[in-house]
């Protein structure tokens, strides 16, 4: 979620537009000026066709192990 320079919030999320489990994934979209009420947008991301898929992710870089999750690993 991210908030633009007028003040909007913007939330992207993954979406299946013909179902309501996973599969034919996409990122919706939604705006918000007060976090709850919410206005659906077009669809942000899509994909190109059906051999292409579109998730969601992350990865941080956490060479001193600020999280905990790696004690015994060395960087």
């Amino acid at each position: 979620m991210s908030v633009d320079a007028n003040g909007t919030w913007h939330l992207y999320y993954q979406y299946n537009p013909t179902g309501i489990v996973a599969g034919n994934q996409h990122w919706g979209h939604a705006t918000s000026q007060d976090l709850y009420h919410w206005i659906n947008q077009p669809i942000a991301l899509f994909p190109p066709n059906e051999d292409t898929f579109v998730f969601s992710g992350s990865a941080v870089i956490d060479v001193n192990n600020t999280s905990g999750f790696f004690p015994d690993q060395d960087n």
